[in-house]
């Protein structure tokens, strides 16, 4: 490697690390769970922006990207005393005062699926598809149970069956061959 390439290497990767935005994790998946992860970093068209959606979104990117800043993702959906800030990837809901923040997101959760006639079906079936990803392949314990349960409470929702990893990793793999 020439002194040139080395410094571009250390500008752009680091001495080690790829320099993303998205967290380690989601470079370990297959490009089409790339592809889908993607889909939900927007959020939904047209919707209110005090829509509890957003909740889901900001908590969504928490799980999916770093802050821009260079500091550690924040896989909590709370602002703490080193938390995130703003509205883009900002809290998703208060600090909870029975300390387990799974409890204070169900409720979000069950709020979202409560509301989700008034949103594009659209967006909605990209985040049952993204949460689903979450669910499976977060390497964070807290975060991917989580996002399993209410992967499951969306399914449950339509009336349909929640798809294993097993399979989904399969249909992925079949889908990357035929492309």
């Amino acid at each position: 490697m020439t002194s040139i390439q080395f410094v571009i290497q250390k500008h752009f990767f680091g001495e080690n690390e790829l320099n993303s935005i998205f967290q380690p994790w989601f470079h370990k998946q297959e490009l089409i769970a790339q592809s889908i992860v993607l889909s939900c970093i927007r959020g939904p068209d047209g919707v209110d922006r005090n829509h509890i959606a957003k909740r889901i979104v900001n908590w969504y990117r928490r799980c999916v990207l770093k802050p821009v800043d260079g500091s550690d993702a924040v896989l909590i959906p709370y602002d703490n005393t080193e938390g995130v800030s703003g509205s883009y990837m900002g809290p998703s809901i208060n600090i909870p005062s029975e300390g387990d923040w799974h409890l204070t997101m169900n409720k979000v959760g069950r709020q979202y699926l409560e509301s989700v006639d008034s949103l594009p079906f659209h967006f909605h079936s990209h985040l049952i598809h993204c949460s689903q990803i979450l669910g499976y392949k977060h390497d964070d314990d807290d975060v991917r149970q989580w996002w399993n349960e209410f992967y499951i409470l969306c399914a449950n929702k339509l009336h349909l069956k929640a798809e294993s990893e097993v399979k989904m990793d399969t249909r992925f793999q079949e889908r990357s061959k035929n492309s």
